[in-house]
């Protein structure tokens, strides 16, 4: 387990409007991966889970941080994340949250947050 080598502060930024949320994390230099994500853990209150998952091979392992969110819909599930972290975490987006939009007979489009 290598040291990240960084200090700063990792914000993460759940939902949007009047349900958004900010939780801070700090780093220090010689925090780990494991560290990030305990610490990550701890500050969220289960609404953001984070893990470390090896992106190699076993012999040529690659860990990156992995965040999710318990929140559906775009208001409470949207998830920000802005650092100063020396440029170590890079960020990149498998699924964003969104809405459900649906057709019911009769009753044309509809949105909701949950489904």
């Amino acid at each position: 387990t290598t040291a990240l080598g960084a200090t700063g502060t990792l914000n993460l930024t759940l939902g949007s409007g009047t349900t958004q949320e900010v939780f801070s994390i700090n780093a220090t230099a010689g925090m780990t991966l494991s560290d990030l994500v305990t610490a990550i853990n701890g500050a969220t209150n289960g609404k953001i889970t984070a893990s470390a998952v090896n992106a190699g091979t076993e012999s040529n392992p690659q860990f990156a941080l992995v965040l999710n969110t318990i929140e559906t819909g775009l208001d409470k599930g949207a998830l920000q994340v802005s650092n100063d972290l020396d440029g170590i975490l890079g960020t990149h987006t498998l699924s964003q949250a969104e809405d459900a939009i649906f057709d019911v007979s009769g009753l044309g489009t509809l949105t909701r947050s949950s489904n």
